[in-house]
C-alpha cells in the first residue's frame, strides 16, 4: 500500500501550533469536564502581533449534547507554548460525543486540530 499527503501552504505541518499533552479531569464541586491541551509554539504563533496576544480557541461538539461553559488559551511560559482550556457540561442522556479544538487568529487556524472521542 502507499499514498501520499498533500496540504496547502497555510496548512502545513511544520508551521501549525503542535499538540504536545492533553489532559481530562473534572471541576471541583461540579460534573462539569475539564480538559487542558498544551501546544507548542508553531511558526504561524501570531506573527507580527502583540507581545501580549493570545489565539482564540474554537471547540466544536458532535455527536451528542453537551455545552462548553469555559473557553480560553494563555502563553505557556514553560514551553513558549499555549494552554487551552475548557469545559463542558454533559447531560446524563449523552452517551457519545466528539470534540474538535483547535487553535486560530481570526480565522485563520494556526494548530494542528485536536480530536477526541467522550463516551460515558
Amino acid at each position: 500500500m502507499e499514498y501520499k499527503l498533500l496540504w496547502l501552504d497555510q496548512h502545513e505541518p511544520g508551521k501549525l501550533c503542535q499538540v504536545t499533552s492533553s489532559r481530562r479531569g473534572f471541576v471541583m464541586d461540579s460534573d462539569d469536564h475539564l480538559y487542558v491541551i498544551d501546544f507548542a509554539k508553531g511558526g504561524e504563533n501570531g506573527e507580527g502581533a502583540a507581545k501580549d496576544w493570545t489565539p482564540d480557541i474554537d471547540v466544536v461538539l458532535s455527536s451528542g449534547e453537551g455545552k462548553v461553559l469555559d473557553k480560553r488559551v494563555m502563553r505557556n511560559n514553560e514551553t513558549g507554548g499555549w494552554r487551552a482550556f475548557f469545559k463542558l457540561d454533559v447531560p446524563a442522556t449523552t452517551n457519545l460525543l466528539e470534540i474538535m479544538m483547535e487553535l486560530k487568529d481570526g480565522t485563520k487556524v494556526i494548530s494542528e486540530r485536536w480530536m477526541y472521542q467522550w463516551r460515558r
